[in-house]
């Protein structure tokens, strides 16, 4: 047992390590692809060719819009009566809060209900 608790620490750490390491790798990338856009940018060029690289071409900005919990009603009602857009609402429950309520239910020794689907994963706790 000591030997199978030691790699599960190790495994453990290995994944730690290579979590920091993709971080810092997708930073890298992102600072080098805003360099290289700001660069085409101030000269004006839209596309850069290399034939031992490959080519790069400023595509259209993508846009990120988002709104905050306390406006999301009149969001659905701007989207709904204003625009003719109620495909865009969606009422959803997360698998993590459903996974918790599901828990709490447990606890309490109250049922689900058979559309909810449940399983029972074996965890580990590790102390040093």
């Amino acid at each position: 047992m000591r030997n199978l608790l030691a790699a599960v620490i190790e495994t453990r750490g290995d994944v730690e390590r290579l979590k920091a390491q993709l971080e810092e790798a997708e930073q890298r990338k992102d600072q080098a692809e805003q360099t290289l856009i700001e660069a085409m940018e101030s000269q004006g060029l839209k596309t850069v060719d290399y034939e031992d690289l490959g080519r790069a071409t400023l595509g259209k900005p993508r846009v990120y819009a988002s709104c905050k919990k306390e406006n999301q009603e009149r969001l659905f009602i701007y989207l709904e009566d204003e625009c003719g857009r109620p495909d865009l609402i969606k009422r959803t429950v997360f698998p993590a809060s459903l996974s918790s309520f599901a828990s709490e239910r447990m606890e309490a020794g109250e049922p689900l209900p058979e559309f909810i689907h449940m399983f029972l994963k074996p965890s580990l706790i590790i102390k040093k």
